[in-house]
């Protein structure tokens, strides 16, 4: 789905509906359409597959809005926004029924309309990006033949996500103990006291199947918080061609399947005799380099030594988990399999080691982490890794018996530019504003950006004396210096509060109450100022 800002107007009230739609296209938003009632509002969602909806919740007809809020969000996954003049409420509970993104009580303020918009259409990125990862997720599982399940609760019972359990035989639990078709009744107790414990899972269990053996792999993690009984996440994968691959190798010599995983073949000495084409391709090494070689020398980065082997000739012949790998002049995360194969008589004869390269998969966790504590335009700290090194810092000071200035800014004039530049142009100088915080505060510094045109630093170790002020002059005196844009060069300056802890408060909240209150004290006294907040 293509995410834009796209707006449907349903209200029966013309005067109203054209004000609306006057106002928001004045705010950069594309209105697709306006309509009166509710039959025409579901018509129009359908048609033109708006972002969001303003609704009016009395309609003409007998169809209220909050009905058709309903139908669009169910038949067309489009939320809403309802404008009212009442707040009843009765009227309220009724609009719950839609699951709205807000409401915007009539008269409505420009600012607060485009804040309510603005929010909305962001929510809607979110909740569309959310089930995109969703479906990728799906997509993923079940290309893997996974299957996921889920351990705990009162009764502590075994439950299963039956679409992913196409290529398996589970049931789920019985008589509050969890169980696999065909497992035998001592291992379901073993797997039971298991996920007990509490520990990491990853066990291989013995199942029969319609009359044949199968292994399954079932690995998981318990997220229950501390204190709280287990509760488990997991999935499980039918193995039952690696475990048998095990026997193939006593008979006979290792036999490659076509894998897009790298898989190499060790000696009882733990030299490398054979290798695949993935395993030469994910490692750039040619077989000259590879075969006779330790991979604890060519491929491992931290080697695995005589205790991992030791490990992996014990009961379970197995071991999977995430390892760094060597490819040139990088290193690289893999998740990597190894297994043990024995001879006629039990000694060990082969190990096998599979590996497949896991740097997309890491590379899009830590994206998303950024994405959660940083501010998307400026690449600035936001509103959550205010509240996490905030917090660190508060600690720090307590110990070393410090203070803390958070210095509260706000631009002068942003509006205007932001109306008469473009948004394009109002976004470009927030950037530029971004760079000059980062550029001249201290190395220990933290500038977070709050939002819109709002900005904070966090000092540690400055106090009211001397230094504080000789910083907030200097970003007054950068911040106030022409920004080049497209069109030209434009200048705005800044009001600055600044609040201390643990003067002005001993949290996140109180301190930015301070900060504020002390910056719109700046703005009043003629703005490109800055005042201290006092006790």
């Amino acid at each position: 789905m293509n995410m834009g800002n796209g707006l449907l107007i349903v209200e029966d009230e013309g005067v109203v509906a054209l004000d609306l739609q006057t106002s928001l296209e004045s705010l950069g938003y594309r209105v697709l359409g306006v309509c009166a009632n509710a039959d025409d509002a579901v018509r129009r969602a359908e048609a033109d597959q708006p972002d969001l909806v303003l609704m009016d919740i009395h309609l003409d007809g007998d169809v209220p809005g909050t009905e058709a809020a309903r139908v669009i969000r169910e038949r067309f996954q489009i939320p809403s926004i309802f404008l009212t003049a009442y707040a009843e409420d009765d009227m309220l509970r009724n609009a719950e029924v839609s699951a709205p993104y807000g409401y915007l009580l009539k008269p409505y303020q420009l600012r607060e309309l485009n804040a309510s918009v603005r929010m909305g259409l962001a929510r809607r990125r979110a909740e569309v990006e959310e089930q995109r990862q969703r479906r990728r997720l799906r997509m993923a599982v079940e290309a893997a033949r996974l299957g996921v399940w889920e351990w705990g609760g009162r009764r502590g019972e075994m439950v299963w996500v039956e679409e992913f359990l196409d290529a398996f035989p589970f049931s789920v639990a019985k008589n509050g103990r969890p169980a696999l078709l065909g497992m035998a009744e001592a291992e379901a107790a073993e797997l039971a006291r298991d996920l007990g414990s509490g520990r990491a899972l990853q066990k291989t269990v013995k199942i029969n199947a319609e009359g044949a053996v199968r292994w399954v792999e079932l690995c998981g993690r318990n997220f229950a918080a501390e204190g709280e009984s287990a509760r488990w996440v997991g999935v499980a994968r039918d193995v039952t061609e690696a475990y048998l691959s095990e026997v193939r190798l006593r008979q006979a010599s290792v036999v490659f399947q076509a894998s897009a995983e790298g898989i190499l073949v060790l000696d009882h000495a733990r030299r490398i005799v054979s290798a695949n084409e993935s395993f030469y391709r994910l490692t750039d090494l040619s077989a000259e380099e590879a075969l006779g070689e330790d991979p604890d020398v060519c491929l491992h980065v931290e080697p695995h030594g005589e205790a991992f082997y030791r490990r992996l000739e014990g009961e379970r012949y197995f071991w999977q988990g995430e390892v760094m790998c060597r490819r040139r002049n990088e290193v690289f995360p893999c998740w990597q399999h190894a297994s043990v194969v024995r001879d006629v008589e039990g000694r060990v004869s082969h190990y096998v080691l599979a590996i497949s390269d896991i740097s997309a998969i890491r590379a899009a966790e830590a994206h998303i982490h950024f994405l959660a504590y940083h501010d998307q335009l400026t690449g600035l700290g936001n509103r959550h890794f205010l509240q996490v090194e905030l917090e660190k810092e508060i600690i720090r000071a307590k110990r070393r018996n410090e203070c803390i200035a958070l210095l509260f800014i706000d631009l002068d004039g942003f509006k205007a530019v932001n109306d008469g530049w473009g948004h394009e142009a109002g976004d470009a100088l927030l950037v530029a504003m971004a760079e000059r915080l980062r550029q001249h505060v201290r190395g220990e510094d933290l500038v977070v950006r709050l939002g819109g045109d709002e900005f904070l630093v966090v000092a540690p170790g400055l106090d009211r004396e001397g230094a504080c002020g000789v910083m907030v002059r200097r970003l007054l005196t950068v911040l106030a210096q022409p920004v080049a844009l497209d069109g030209g060069e434009c200048s705005v300056s800044a009001s600055i509060g600044v609040a201390f802890f643990p003067e002005n408060g001993g949290d996140l909240g109180g301190l930015l109450h301070a900060a504020d209150r002390a910056m719109y004290e700046a703005k009043r006294a003629g703005k490109n100022e800055f005042r201290m907040a006092v006790e």
